[in-house]
């Protein structure tokens, strides 16, 4: 059955089953069963590029992201990209009230702020090794009265290891060996991995954007998510993995990806590489029927209402939405997949074509005088009549009692019973330790009680409205002849008098415990209930299930062969295993008359948007860009924002994140910045995927560049990348490339010459630099009609045609000690005699009858209309009018100290004072931090290690200032040194209502932190603050109509 899949960002969001040709490919069989077809449409890459068993190709740059998901490496220093709901829970992990990551989105602006995530793994496959003559010649060997070793994990896993000492495969700490049968056990396969334990959060957009549509759209087209989201590896210095630790490095891989500009157009050739979960496709009709009757029937109706009550819940409170999030995610995602399964199985008469195939085959059996696959098939049917009821029942327990009741996961009471049944008082305090550590995870796992007892009674109505009286679990008779019948009676029963329904119950209970209080709790009658029912199901789905296996491998035999015998490739059900499937960038027609566009635009975000619903809410910023029509680079030519887009390739669960990659020589910008391209050359622009925000650079015609000037090993990637992008002529861009990582080199390598260029032509920039170490620099190119402005203000700057190489290569080749740019700047308003439209693009006066008329109407009306918007909403960046940096005279802060309110403290006049005591006298360091209160052990002013920009005074940054001037004034040192830190400390408080001495914080990409004044006239800020942009403290007036007003005071 094929599978469509929608794709954005770069990879696989969902499927959605049509007619077209099938296949989850084995990567080892594609030179022999697949090349010729993808060849024929459209691949122009060799095989092995792909896939290379003796050497590096795409596949090294895939991992299993978190064991259920795919990524895809897209720079060299470990960066993984996936899709949102792959990293939800971690984003849910690290989320709170306080820092609501998941409603706002999270971005490491460096490396210090990405976030590790416990338990989250990402696992690389080194090797794919075909075992089945040697696994088969060790089952020979082997004792098996059971006859069950050709499919035991365990048995498998013993072979594994035989296999790799007999072929001598280095083993590490960090190596997993997984042997796997493959079509019911008719073949092997051994998967050698490499398994990386230290990752680390770096970017998520806000949920409105990520998951955008949520359950509604889910596995529907058309669709409008910007499903993705952003991790890093990292390992020890050797490279190895190792667990979490602050002395751990980025990953150097092997192999990585990169982000292709170049979108795509209708018909291109894509295939997508990744790790599908499972599926049945050798199923019999009658299997699949009852597949259909049952897992699928119970997803869909129990989870419904689960995630009924759920929902109801998280939209009353953001505590209990941020808690139950992943949890409700996970849910809904195969509470769709179920519903869409059952509805494409028959509106597709899958069960009609399985029915013909069935036949096929057993006539084909006739023919041969072979009778084995009609007695598979027999045996089949069979069984799955047998145990029906038995996994129907099943079902019912594994949705509405297990999975949907986490307060029924109690930890177990069988130690201290046992203990207390001995009366030995070591083993009684000693099970009593245990249970107490396992009670306290276990509370922290349940922290809402009362959207626990309102899950617990809806699902026990739930389960008993399937379940027949007389099947229902032994609970069920308690309630009855106790409760009388009333199963919400007995949930509240629970809460109320179980030892596991509150802390304070455990507590009395755990001083105390007794064997009569554990008999007769009813958290843990329960729990037995539900254990012993599942027992009893397990073990009728045992007894039915006894000949299954070997009537299933002799079925899937007949397949392959039938298969093989009409030339048909031929491919293994989905195990979890790394898969290739491939097809083409096409329209939907879900029926006559109806057909879907292949792509989806930003146009239809705008349409669906409903501010009363929590699947369509459209952040406000979103639709600020949208109307404006600010897309950049990443617009289509029709000037539309590209969403997703949809393949025809075949996908389920588990290729969430996966790699989508196209062949082609000539690209369409369509959707730029969302899909992984693999070109037919080689380019080194990877680096500039590894910065959180949509970093890019074109060197043929003057565009907005953003570029990073951090710490030296992102500079060294940022040269590279400068200096060997092609510079053909007419370019339409950077084309997406499969780059081969350099050899690793230690992160404390100096940064290497840049290669000569063309002299540039002059002409006129803005450099924006960041109040923050690791903060993206900005350089604007007024071709593009993108001027500073703050304050009516506009900065124009002339640069001098002395650079040798490219604005992006000066940014990110700092060598302190020489100067590589000179930039002249005039400072011109709009409002004034001599304003910006008084001057040319090099700064001269216009003349009277001057050769250039650029100041016409419409540019005038332009800059009007770009100095009128709110830059630091629109674009983050915020301008200020410097005021004075040179030291204030005692009778200049006098004054300034008089024109405080009446009302000001005596502690916030302190803290004003010795501000403005600073001016001019604490030189702008980026990065710095003091070292100790007032003066004394700070040397500011001293020689030290040159700063990103060259500064080599020793002084502060704007948080560093002032986390100094608190620290100096109050005795105490505040609780955070960045900007991000500081946007939550102490409490929030209205522009209106801001004090002397209260802070301003702005984040992003030009993150600045000041501290308020006083007002001044027009409603604009008087402030304090520590600037690069003066390389000293200063006093200055802003607009700094900023997210973040904080009171650290009172």
């Amino acid at each position: 059955m094929m599978k469509r899949n929608l794709l954005s960002a770069a990879f696989a969001l969902m499927a959605l089953a049509v007619s077209a040709d099938e296949g989850m490919w084995m990567l080892t069989d594609l030179k022999a069963q697949n090349e010729a077809a993808m060849m024929d449409l459209g691949l122009q890459i060799p095989i092995e590029e792909v896939y290379n068993p003796d050497g590096i190709a795409l596949k090294d740059a895939v991992v299993h992201f978190g064991g259920g998901c795919t990524g895809e490496i897209i720079s060299a220093e470990g960066l993984v990209l996936t899709n949102h709901h792959c990293g939800y829970g971690a984003i849910q992990q690290h989320s709170s009230v306080d820092h609501d990551y998941l409603t706002n989105g999270f971005w490491a602006m460096n490396r210090n702020e990405e976030l590790p995530c416990k338990g989250l793994t990402v696992t690389f496959i080194d090797r794919i090794l075909d075992v089945t003559t040697y696994v088969n010649e060790q089952l020979k060997k082997d004792d098996d009265p059971n006859g069950i070793n050709y499919l035991s994990p365990k048995y498998l896993a013993t072979v594994a290891d035989r296999f790799a000492k007999a072929e001598n495969i280095q083993i590490t700490p960090a190596t997993r060996l997984e042997l796997k049968p493959f079509y019911g056990g008719n073949k092997y396969y051994l998967f050698v991995k490499t398994v990386y334990n230290d990752i680390r959060m770096v970017g998520a957009p806000p949920s409105s954007i990520g998951k955008f549509g949520a359950d509604t759209d889910n596995w529907m087209w058309p669709r409008h998510t910007g499903d993705f989201s952003l991790f890093r590896i990292y390992a020890d210095k050797n490279g190895q993995p190792a667990e979490y630790s602050k002395d751990n490095v980025p990953l150097q891989v092997k192999k990585h990806l990169t982000i292709s500009l170049a979108g795509v157009k209708e018909g291109d050739f894509t295939f997508v590489m990744g790790f599908p979960g499972r599926n049945w496709r050798y199923m019999i009709s009658d299997e699949v029927k009852e597949r259909m009757q049952t897992t699928n029937f119970m997803r869909h109706h129990v989870r419904e209402a689960r995630q009924a009550v759920l929902m109801d819940q998280m939209l009353k409170d953001p505590a209990v939405r941020i808690h139950y999030a992943s949890k409700y995610a996970s849910s809904a995602n195969y509470w769709k997949n179920a519903i869409g399964m059952n509805e494409g199985l028959v509106r597709l008469k899958v069960l009609d074509t399985k029915e013909k195939q069935q036949e096929q085959l057993l006539a084909m059996g006739r023919e041969k005088g072979d009778d084995s696959y009609q007695k598979a098939f027999d045996e089949i049917r069979s069984i799955v009549a047998h145990r029906h009821d038995a996994m129907y029942h099943q079902q019912a327990i594994s949705e509405a009692l297990v999975t949907a009741l986490d307060f029924m996961k109690i930890p177990s009471t069988d130690g201290l019973k046992k203990a207390l049944e001995s009366k030995n008082a070591t083993k009684i305090k000693e099970e009593t330790d245990k249970l107490k550590a396992e009670a306290d995870k276990y509370f922290a796992s349940v922290p809402f009680p009362e959207v626990e007892r309102l899950v617990g009674k809806k699902m026990l109505e739930t389960y008993a409205g399937y379940i027949p009286e007389d099947q229902q679990i032994g609970i069920f008779k308690v309630i009855d002849s106790r409760f009388k019948g009333n199963k919400d009676a007995f949930i509240d029963a629970c809460f109320k008098y179980s030892i596991f329904g509150s802390k304070e119950n455990f507590n009395k209970f755990i001083a105390h415990p007794t064997l009569n209080k554990l008999d007769k709790d009813w958290m843990v009658l329960f729990k037995y209930s539900i254990t012993d029912g599942l027992l009893k199901t397990a073990l009728a789905m045992k007894d039915a299930n006894k000949n299954y296996d070997a009537a299933h491998k002799v079925w899937v035999k007949g397949m392959m062969d039938m298969r093989q015998a009409a030339g048909t490739p031929i491919y293994p059900d989905a195990n979890s295993t790394l898969r290739l499937t491939y097809g083409q960038v096409l329209p939907y027609e879900p029926a006559d008359g109806t057909v879907y566009n292949y792509y989806t635009t930003l146009k239809g975000v705008m349409q669906k948007e409903d501010p009363d619903n929590w699947e369509f809410v459209v952040p406000q910023k979103l639709k600020q860009l949208y109307h404006a029509k600010d897309f950049g680079h990443y617009a289509m030519e029709n000037g539309e924002m590209p969403v997703c887009f949809i393949v025809n390739t075949d996908n389920t669960g588990g290729n969430s994140g996966s790699l989508a990659a196209s062949s082609t020589e000539k690209t369409t910008p369509a959707f730029a910045g969302t899909t992984v391209q693999v070109e037919t050359t080689t380019s080194p622009l990877d680096s500039l995927a590894e910065t959180a925000e949509s970093v890019y650079m074109e060197e043929t015609k003057p565009k907005v560049t953003i570029v990073r000037p951090g710490e030296s090993k992102e500079s060294q990637e940022m040269s590279s990348a400068a200096s060997s992008a092609p510079q053909t002529s007419g370019s339409a861009g950077p084309t997406a490339a499969s780059s081969q990582a350099p050899s690793p080199v230690s992160s404390e390598a100096p940064t290497p010459e840049p290669q000569p260029t063309e002299p540039t032509e002059s002409r006129n920039a803005v450099i924006i630099r960041p109040e923050e170490p690791d903060q993206a620099a900005l350089v604007f190119d007024p071709e593009a009609a993108d001027m500073l402005k703050g304050d009516h203000r506009i900065y124009t700057a002339a640069v001098s045609s002395e650079s040798s190489r490219s604005a992006s290569s000066q940014t990110s080749l700092i060598c302190p000690g020489h100067i590589d740019l000179r930039i002249t700047a005039k400072v011109q308003s709009l409002e004034e005699a001599e304003s910006l439209f008084s001057i040319d693009p090099a700064g001269n006066t216009v003349e009277e009858g001057s050769a250039w008329a650029g100041w016409n109407d419409r540019a005038r009306a332009f800059v009007n209309h770009i100095s009128r918007q709110d830059w630091t909403e629109l674009y983050d960046i915020s301008v200020t009018v410097e005021g004075t940096k040179a030291p204030l005279s005692s009778t200049e802060i006098e004054s300034y100290m008089k024109k405080l309110p009446s009302d000001t403290s005596e502690e916030r006049k302190e803290i004003i004072r010795f501000a403005l005591q600073s001016v001019g006298k604490v030189p702008y360091y980026w990065g710095g931090k003091a070292s100790a209160r007032n003066y004394s052990g700070n040397n500011f002013g001293s020689i030290t290690i040159p700063d990103h920009r060259g500064r080599i005074l020793k002084g502060l940054d704007c948080s560093g200032w002032i986390n100094w001037v608190y620290w100096s004034v109050t005795g105490e040192r505040l609780p955070y040194e960045g900007t991000e830190g500081l946007k939550s400390t102490g409490r929030p408080v209205n522009r209106a209502d801001l004090k002397p001495g209260d802070i301003i914080v702005i984040t992003g990409k030009t993150p600045h932190v000041i501290m308020f004044l006083n007002w001044a006239p027009n409603g604009q800020i008087q402030c304090i603050h520590e600037t690069g942009s003066a390389d000293n403290v200063t006093v200055g007036v802003m607009t700094a109509n900023w997210p973040y007003y904080r009171n650290l005071l009172d």
